[in-house]
């Protein structure tokens, strides 16, 4: 009941530190080590995050999650590390109060600014490396660190919206969920090169080995420099001999591949490899509201867009091949009309 009522003291009146009042702490004769009164509070709730008591964890838990949410404490990453680990930690699963006030907070905090995602960037590597030296007898050990790390890549990605991405835009930025991927990589990298530990190596290669990468990874030089950097993984884990963390990061460097592969066949079927760009034949397209072909009707590596009217536009291959190919569908076309026609006209006579 005391720590509620804290909480709701410093919802209400929004306690300030006595610094920021302009105040001489010589002049009223304070101590100026003595932390404020927020500070207090602020490492009480803390403290009880690993109370045994669930019910003063979880009212430690929600109590930071509401000062958080109303920015009446400054978001650090530590924090949300504290609270991550407590979430995920297997003796809450039967603390049902404690689950939903988290899972309607994580998200809420992540997706209400990009400095709110920054934090969270942060977060995970302080989670994961805390699970990796944690003793085997903490609590902390216990985390499923791949569980932990997928959660908050679906926190990044929340309103996250970069610029729309073409095959042959080279200016795209990096989304921070590809930024987190490379900091990951670079880890590893890192542990390799130090002989740090196995199996933090292990756990770090695990979490990559799990990840889903979205459709798109950034543009190609981007994708190209994942690659590198990838590569550069993978030999220096494969020289460490862990055959279970060799396994993980070759699974996700097939994933890049694969992106790579389909990148690459995306730049051929959109016609990249033309100097001057589109000409006028290349932009005709009919009408408005056309609708992309599926993937399976594509045929000789050619993309069509077709309209309500029959127009069909090919972007790819030489002027004289697009002429020729529109004329075959004009003509498939026509000929699956008729077929239509006489097809209703039988219907009506029967």
């Amino acid at each position: 009941m005391a720590m509620k009522c804290m909480v709701d003291f410093l919802m209400a009146f929004r306690m300030e530190d006595r610094s920021s009042e302009g105040e001489n702490p010589e002049e009223n004769g304070n101590d100026s080590t003595t932390p404020s009164g927020k500070a207090l509070i602020l490492s009480l709730l803390l403290d009880n995050l690993l109370h045994s008591d669930s019910e003063m964890r979880t009212v430690a838990a929600e109590g930071l999650a509401r000062l958080l949410f109303c920015a009446r404490i400054e978001a650090e990453p530590e924090i949300l590390s504290k609270l991550l680990l407590l979430f995920f930690n297997p003796a809450t699963e039967d603390d049902d109060l404690h689950r939903q006030s988290m899972s309607v907070f994580f998200p809420a905090f992540a997706a209400r600014s990009q400095t709110n995602r920054s934090l969270f960037e942060e977060a995970l590597i302080l989670t994961l490396n805390a699970i990796s030296s944690a003793p085997s007898v903490s609590p902390i050990a216990s985390v499923d660190p791949v569980e932990m790390s997928l959660y908050t890549f679906y926190l990044l990605e929340l309103n996250d919206q970069p610029l729309k991405r073409t095959v042959d835009s080279e200016t795209s930025s990096d989304s921070q969920s590809e930024r987190m991927i490379l900091r990951l990589l670079n880890k590893v990298i890192d542990l390799c090169e130090t002989i740090g530990d196995s199996d933090a190596l292990h756990m770090y290669c695990r979490v990559l080995g799990n990840i889903k990468l979205k459709q798109t990874v950034g543009t190609l030089s981007e994708l190209e420099s994942f690659m590198s950097l990838t590569s550069k993984a993978v030999g220096y884990v494969g020289s460490m001999g862990d055959s279970k963390s060799i396994t993980f990061i070759r699974k996700f460097a097939m994933q890049l591949r694969i992106q790579h592969r389909d990148n690459q066949s995306a730049r051929v079927l959109f016609g990249d490899d033309e100097e001057d760009g589109e000409s006028e034949d290349d932009s005709y397209s009919g009408k408005e509201n056309a609708e992309v072909v599926p993937r399976s009707t594509r045929a000789r590596s050619t993309t069509a867009l077709v309209d309500h009217n029959e127009n069909v536009t090919f972007h790819t291959g030489t002027h004289e091949h697009k002429k020729s190919m529109l004329n075959e569908v004009g003509e498939g076309v026509e000929r699956a009309s008729a077929r239509g026609r006489v097809l209703r006209s039988g219907s009506r006579k029967s």
